[in-house]
């Protein structure tokens, strides 16, 4: 068992690593992907529209690479996965920059991207889990708050309710920084911890809100 003070630090390290600098592109704003993703797509639209990809491309080298990065974990090799997981990121990123740039956006994409970004996280946690890097019961703590938390979004969009979802975390880039520091417990740790928060507090809003819209009708 590491010493309080190290389990403070990896928890600064694999949280502050990843968000200050979107921070600092942010220009000191609300740090979100989805802004900087626009932000991208407005400064270098016209450079990602000459990418001779697809869309639905980025999707599936996203899928391939969390496999890969998936199996070198499993096999002991965590940095080697860390970096597949960092190149499904990028074409995770890639693909909504795709389909706006080249208005090529559909349900079916929208679809695919939402079950392979599902699929990358479940493919990490559980080869973290499995690799014994984290324990277990971590690892299934945060992809069970996870699914919860995508349950609240569709069951609240099934109702006409929307705007109750609170900033996302981004669970697989988190544990990618904690592969890499050497804080992979730290970093599940924070993922579970965060999921569990975001869930309770959504889970409570469209619970108020499913409640008010019951009484206005």
């Amino acid at each position: 068992m590491r010493p309080l003070d190290d389990l403070v630090l990896g928890l600064f390290c694999t949280t502050g690593l990843f968000w200050v600098p979107l921070y600092l592109l942010r220009g000191g704003s609300r740090a979100t992907l989805g802004a900087i993703k626009q932000d991208t797509l407005i400064r270098f639209g016209g450079l990602v529209e000459r990418i001779p990809l697809s869309p639905n491309g980025a999707t599936l080298i996203d899928l391939w690479a969390s496999v890969m990065g998936a199996y070198f974990i499993w096999n002991q090799r965590p940095e080697l996965g860390a970096v597949f997981f960092v190149l499904a990121a990028g074409f995770d990123a890639l693909d909504g920059l795709l389909a706006r740039a080249k208005h090529m956006e559909t349900e079916r994409g929208a679809v695919l991207d939402f079950a392979v970004d599902r699929m990358s996280e479940f493919l990490i946690l559980g080869a973290v889990a499995v690799a014994k890097l984290a324990p277990p019961e971590m690892c299934i703590t945060a992809l069970f708050a996870g699914t919860l938390i995508v349950f609240n979004r569709v069951h609240g969009k099934a109702l006409g309710i929307e705007g109750f979802d609170v900033t996302r975390t981004p669970r697989r880039e988190l544990v990618v920084v904690g592969l890499l520091s050497g804080y992979t417990p730290e970093a599940v740790g924070a993922v579970a911890l965060c999921a569990l928060l975001n869930m309770s507090v959504e889970l409570s809003m469209l619970l108020s809100r499913a409640k008010g819209a019951k009484k206005r009708l």
